[in-house]
Parts: C-alpha cells; structure tokens; sequence
C-alpha cells in the first residue's frame, strides 16, 4: 500500500490541476483513515451452522472476483494478500471460486475499503453481504 500511497502523493504534488488530482486526493485521505477494529473470524466449522449465521448476519464483504477455474481465484487472493488486503478468503459454492475481502458490520464500511481497493489494486469489485455459507 505504500507504493500505491506514494504515486498519489507524487500525482497531487506534481500536478494538483490534473484532471486526476481530485481523486487522488480522495483515494489519499481513504488511505489515511484509520479502519475500526478488525472482525473476528467466523466459528469452526464443528461450532454448526446456526452459529456461522448469527455470526455473519448484517454483516458485509467486497467480492473482488468469481471464477469458474480455482486457480485463477487462488492467483487473485494472492495478489490481494500481498497488497495486503485484510481477511482474504476463497470461498467455493455451486462451481464458483470467489474472492472476498474483509468483513464488515455496515454496507458503508465495506464501501471505504472497497474505495481503497480501486486506488491500490486498480480493481472492480461487489459488496456482497455475508451468509453462513461465507
């Protein structure tokens, strides 16, 4: 994330009337914001199901891909942990491999890293909310 912090600074720096100096700015402050206190990871799969669903109820992630082949999932959550994106996880249902980062209790809090994703890691992504199955 530093790499990325340091290209946004040198954008607005060096050209502050850019047409991309704005967001630069934006992205810059998102990264600056402190993030609340990380989610603790779901129970074991031994805990039950009823527990995995009072867990994740209300609760949100940013899917930032969904593949059919499982390698390209496992190559996309490795470049997102090593851009060091929290929580990064596979998660496999009905022949989809996806990617989901985070956990968080609101919508809005997914959406700020989600606006950070796109600054670091130049990627799309769908705020999903969470089920036991994830």
């Amino acid at each position: 994330m530093a790499e990325a912090r340091e290209r946004l600074v040198r954008l607005v720096e060096r050209l502050p009337d850019a047409y991309e100096a704005p967001l630069a700015r934006r992205q810059l402050h998102l990264l600056e914001t402190p993030v609340g206190p990380a989610i603790p990871e779901p129970p074991a799969e031994a805990a039950g199901s009823a527990a995995r669903l009072a867990d994740t109820a209300g609760a949100y992630a940013i899917q930032v891909g969904a593949f059919s082949v499982e390698q390209h999932a496992r190559d996309l959550a490795a470049e997102m942990r090593a851009k060091g994106f929290p929580e990064v996880r596979l998660v496999a249902r009905d022949g989809i491999h996806r990617v989901y980062i985070g956990r968080f209790a609101t919508r809005e809090e997914a959406e700020s890293l989600g606006d950070s994703l796109i600054a670091v890691a130049a990627a799309g992504f769908s705020i999903v909310p969470l089920t036991g199955a994830d």
